[in-house]
């Protein structure tokens, strides 16, 4: 059994730029927020606070949200993302999986519920059945590669594949899959 789910949040400071629009869009809806719940009250005002904070946000993710000339600009939620999702995308994901991804990080020193990060042991496994084909290739003395190849074309699924799809479903961390997996 695994430890609960968790979250990770990495944090990353907004460039100058970024930090200015932010602080003048912050003064912008201050001003306004406060103007208007002395004259209107908070039950007038809700929409225009989730506005403020909607406004708010989108600078935090991208200046771009609010202002297409700033689409080409820095981000630094996106200039933080993008060389973690990069490697994922090297790793053999495919982009449009990156996102529904549950990636799991061990905590290296262990805890109270685990060991050294997890709690019990979880196994990568390479599930091989000696089809007839393989059986042939072993009694005429092939060699390992002609068996991965002969499975492959069969659609087995190789080791490191096995741990990257435990990888996708937030059992593994990529780092055990590469530390098990990679030559």
């Amino acid at each position: 059994e695994l430890p609960e789910r968790f979250e990770q949040t990495i944090q990353c400071r907004m460039g100058e730029e970024q930090q200015r629009l932010y602080d003048e869009m912050r003064e912008h809806y201050r001003q306004s927020l406060l103007g208007r719940l002395e004259d209107q009250g908070l039950n007038s005002s809700k929409m225009h606070v989730l506005e403020a904070l909607l406004r708010l946000r989108q600078v935090a993710c991208h200046p771009g949200l609010l202002n297409p000339d700033l689409v080409d600009g820095h981000s630094a939620k996106l200039d933080t993302l993008a060389p973690l999702l990069e490697e994922l995308v090297a790793e053999g994901f495919r982009e449009d999986e990156v996102d529904s991804l549950r990636l799991f990080e061990a905590n290296a020193d262990g805890c109270d519920n685990c060991t050294n990060g997890y709690k019990g042991r979880v196994g990568i496994y390479q599930v091989m059945p000696v089809t007839d084909e393989i059986g042939q290739i072993i009694m005429e003395g092939g060699n390992a590669g002609d068996i991965e190849r002969q499975a492959e074309s069969e659609g087995v699924i190789n080791l490191r594949e096995a741990g990257l799809q435990k990888m996708r479903t937030g059992v593994l961390s990529l780092a055990e899959v590469n530390r098990v997996t990679v030559d």
